[in-house]
């Protein structure tokens, strides 16, 4: 089975998705003063939301590997 490498790409310059994850991942920049930062979003539902991007893109990778019913439990 090949493995699946999943790849970023700008949708706008504050918007991100990740491309080829199975479920719809992206990441949106949120201007909010000191509490600015990229919200994680899956499947059209906020996640999760961290300070800086590097730390954002990492978690949402994570996710993306999870399934549905792993991320429930």
């Amino acid at each position: 089975m090949a493995q699946q490498h999943p790849t970023w790409s700008f949708t706008t310059p504050l918007r991100m998705a990740l491309e080829d994850a199975g479920r719809s991942i992206t990441l949106q920049y949120r201007a909010a003063g000191i509490r600015s930062g990229w919200a994680v979003v899956v499947d059209g539902r906020p996640a999760a939301s961290y300070p800086d991007l590097c730390t954002a893109q990492e978690q949402a990778l994570r996710l993306a590997r999870q399934s549905p019913l792993q991320e429930a439990a």
